[in-house]
């Protein structure tokens, strides 16, 4: 999934790490052959790349950045009080992560943008919605859940 560069930092051995705006961070590092990315070695290099992307191999696997709080916690919903944002196609605001978790029952869940991707939610396989991504539910039968809403510490 590309997200867009918003910042750098050195790690604890100086490399430089991309601050992503899904809040996950990307080693950017200069190594020729494999790795040619010279705008790394100075500052005016790496500030002409905010803004661009980078795929992001974290948010391809759906894994929440670790140094997400939990903010809220929806009510329980079934498949006949879900909102029909959830149902229609929604997306969470910039740097909002969500946690899906079923207590009874399963969901399809569906990944519009940026990739079409169906997966099943049940109790037994919670599932996560990363920012900037356009998701659908639809309930598989009745069905029992709430989302956790998660974003950076204040």
């Amino acid at each position: 999934m590309d997200r867009l560069i918003s910042g750098f930092h050195q790690d604890e051995q100086g490399d430089w790490v991309a601050e992503l705006s899904c809040l996950h961070g990307q080693h950017v590092r200069h190594r020729p052959p494999f790795t040619n990315r010279p705008w790394t070695s100075s500052e005016e290099g790496r500030n002409s790349m905010l803004g661009s992307s980078l795929n992001c191999v974290c948010c391809d696997r759906l894994e929440m950045p670790g140094s997400l709080s939990m903010i809220k916690q929806t009510m329980h919903f079934t498949e006949s009080t879900m909102p029909k944002y959830l149902i229609q196609g929604h997306m969470l605001e910039k740097g909002c992560w969500a946690k899906i978790v079923v207590l009874e029952g399963a969901l399809g869940y569906s990944r519009l943008s940026p990739a079409n991707e169906k997966r099943h939610i049940d109790s037994s396989h919670p599932d996560t919605i990363a920012p900037n991504q356009v998701i659908s539910l639809k309930p598989e039968g009745p069905v029992l859940f709430y989302l956790e809403l998660y974003t950076l510490p204040v």
